[in-house]
């Protein structure tokens, strides 16, 4: 009987030790395997969470990008531009010199027989300045819209000048009337 004793005492303290000691750390261990699956649930949330807002910003982004584009053609586009303006501005200005030039020649000369020769060279002259300074205004027009965003594309391209007007020789400053004489007369044959 005592082994009976001995054993049903051991069987005892076991069954308290395990309920003691063994029961509170498989209770721990399925609390924790529950928060670790809680964790990985909230881990994967967030990581869906992002990955949509990574997806949102990849077609954010492709806007921006474009958006970059377009700011850099229209830079271009206004730098051509200035520089179109830039070149016609100094054509228009040694032109208007000469026409001024040529006016004050051709006061001088007005006694002259060849005054219709002289008169017909500076409204061709003329002619010319204003079809230049026509396209000048277009082509600030054409500036202002790049600037302002209603851009069509289109450019507008400097007035190239006539075959026969450009053949004709220049003044030079200080030209005398007996100078610019010979130079019409070339003009008639």
């Amino acid at each position: 009987m005592r082994l009976r004793d001995l054993a049903e005492t051991l069987q005892k303290d076991l069954a308290e030790k395990k309920n003691r000691e063994i029961e509170p750390l498989i209770k721990v261990s399925k609390d924790q395997a529950d928060r670790i699956q809680r964790i990985q649930d909230d881990i994967l949330k967030k990581v869906k969470e992002r990955r949509d807002k990574v997806q949102a910003f990849d077609g954010q982004s492709e806007e921006i990008l474009r958006r970059f584009e377009q700011f850099f053609e229209k830079r271009a586009r206004t730098e051509d531009t200035i520089k179109t303006l830039e070149k016609a501005k100094l054509e228009m200005k040694e032109e208007l010199g000469d026409l001024i030039r040529k006016a004050k020649a051709f006061d001088l000369a007005s006694k002259g027989a060849d005054v219709n020769t002289h008169v017909k060279e500076l409204e061709g002259k003329f002619k010319e300045f204003d079809r230049k300074r026509a396209t000048f205004t277009q082509q600030i027009e054409h500036l202002k819209n790049i600037i302002m965003g209603k851009d069509d594309g289109v450019r507008v391209l400097p007035v190239q000048p006539k075959l026969n007007e450009s053949a004709a020789p220049k003044s030079k400053k200080g030209a005398t009337p007996s100078k610019s004489k010979p130079a019409a007369k070339k003009k008639k044959r």
